[in-house]
């Protein structure tokens, strides 16, 4: 039987984090050996090292079967094929927007307005403003966002923020929420009722791993077949 093909992140706190919840549940990826490898085969998985930004995509293409990755990540893809199975309780940030302009009100406004807007989810920010009823120019910038502001190139930002601290030092107030993100298993529900199978399995272990006040999503409608 082919292995569950499972993306991880490859680098920072996610990957650390996924790294340690894979090991509570039971599944124990040694890296003392794998100096610049990016694969890893257990006897029941073959687990893949890569950008969390692509795992989304990945999936989506049939190369890897499932992946961890944030939410917020998934929602900036954009397919409606690629869902959620189940929230892994770390990785927890909020996307906001922030401005250092006193005087911006777009949340009251009655009548539309238009703004810049700098970000790394452009998607997300469209789908945001369009429902505020506020017509947007999207500045894309794929890092140091908090910055756009100040540079003249936007009135208002969207970015992650975890304390909230990156962006009171350049000088800006949060104003809105857009959504909560946190790592997550991630699937397209048109994968095969083997890989199925073999993706609920997983599921279970890692649920039995996290902590207490986590939240299992309820499984698409393949797991009546299980």
């Amino acid at each position: 039987m082919e292995k569950l093909r499972i993306a991880i992140p490859n680098k920072g706190r996610l990957k650390d984090e996924t790294l340690y919840l894979l090991y509570r549940s039971g599944i124990v990826i040694d890296l003392s050996n794998m100096e610049r490898k990016l694969s890893y085969e257990t006897a029941d998985y073959n687990f893949y090292f890569l950008r969390a930004q692509d795992i989304p995509y990945l999936i989506s293409q049939k190369v890897v079967d499932c992946g961890i990755t944030g939410i917020d990540i998934m929602e900036e893809f954009e397919d409606a094929n690629i869902k959620s199975l189940l929230n892994l309780n770390y990785g927890n940030t909020k996307m906001v927007v922030a401005t250092n302009n006193s005087n911006s009100n777009f949340k009251n406004c009655t009548s539309p307005i238009k703004m810049k807007v700098a970000t790394s989810f452009p998607h997300i920010t469209k789908r945001f403003f369009e429902a505020k009823n506020v017509d947007i120019d999207i500045v894309y910038l794929s890092g140091s966002v908090e910055i756009a502001p100040k540079l003249g190139i936007a009135d208002t930002i969207v970015d992650i923020t975890e304390t909230g601290k990156t962006l009171k030092d350049n000088g800006l107030k949060i104003v809105d929420e857009v959504l909560s993100s946190e790592a997550a298993l991630i699937f397209d529900v048109d994968i095969d009722e083997q890989k199925y199978l073999q993706l609920f399995h997983l599921k279970k272990s890692l649920s039995s791993a996290i902590k207490p006040q986590s939240k299992v999503l309820p499984l698409n409608k393949m797991v009546n077949n299980v």
